[in-house]
This record gives structure tokens, C-alpha cells and sequence, in this order.
């Protein structure tokens, strides 16, 4: 899990790093979250650090433009988009309240192998949600 469902919007962009990867999380106008390398190709300023145009992300240094794909699709003062200048894009799984991004394979993302907590959804439980940061491999 990187994020609670309520952290992830589009007013402001989420940069975490998670298993030793830094990803951009940010939500489409139809709600979809979006999972991008929040690296821009250009210059690596942190893709968290730009703003959202619509669903593409806008770097907040030069101004590429990324699809939630994570292809560039702008470059500005340039006509030609160079040929390799994407981010990795990464599947991600909601489950409220949770969030979860598959960073293997995305061919073999398995969206049902998401833990799903179905009480944390229910008025009659009580839990509160935050962030523990422990220094410890990712297996513990």
C-alpha cells in the first residue's frame, strides 16, 4: 500500500517513493489514479513538482508535457518530440480506502491479488490511517 485513497486527488500531486522507486500519483477527471516515475526525462526534476493540465502532467521546470501513459506529448519551443522521452507509467490498484502500485511487470499485474479490507470502509469500525516509517526490507 503506498497511499489511502484520500490523499490521491487532483489538487495537489503525490510523489512517494516506494520500493526504492520514486512514482507520482495523481487522479484523471473521470477519478482513475495514475501512477508515473515522477522523474521528468528532460532535466529529473521530480514530475510532483508540475501540475496537472487536464489528465497530463506539465513538468514544472521546462514544461514537458506527460500523458498518463506517461509519453511525452509537448515539448516546448521544440516541434519534434524526441522518440524515447516517456516515463515508466505503473498499473495501479485501488481498493479503498487503499491504494497499491504493481511495479514488476506490467503484463503480469495482478489486480486481484490487492488486499481488500472491507471494514475499514464500514461505518461501524473505528481505525485511523497515518504513516510508519520503519527501516527494514520490504518482505517484513
Amino acid at each position: 500500500m503506498v497511499a489511502a485513497s484520500h490523499e490521491v486527488g487532483r489538487e495537489r500531486l503525490l510523489g512517494r517513493r516506494y520500493l526504492g522507486l520514486d512514482i507520482l500519483f495523481y487522479r484523471q477527471q473521470d477519478g482513475t489514479v495514475i501512477g508515473l516515475e515522477d522523474r521528468c526525462v528532460h532535466r529529473g526534476l521530480p514530475l510532483s513538482m508540475g501540475r496537472l493540465e487536464g489528465d497530463k502532467i506539465v513538468c514544472g521546470y521546462h514544461g514537458f508535457c506527460y500523458s498518463p501513459q506517461g509519453e511525452c506529448g509537448r515539448v516546448p519551443a521544440q516541434t519534434q518530440i524526441p522518440p524515447k522521452a516517456a516515463v515508466r507509467s505503473f498499473p495501479v490498484i485501488e481498493k479503498p480506502p487503499f491504494i497499491w502500485p504493481w511495479t514488476g511487470d506490467a503484463a503480469l499485474a495482478e489486480v486481484d491479488t490487492a488486499p481488500y479490507y472491507p471494514w475499514l470502509n464500514d461505518e461501524a469500525w473505528v481505525h485511523a490511517l497515518g504513516h510508519i516509517h520503519i527501516n527494514c526490507s520490504y518482505m517484513h
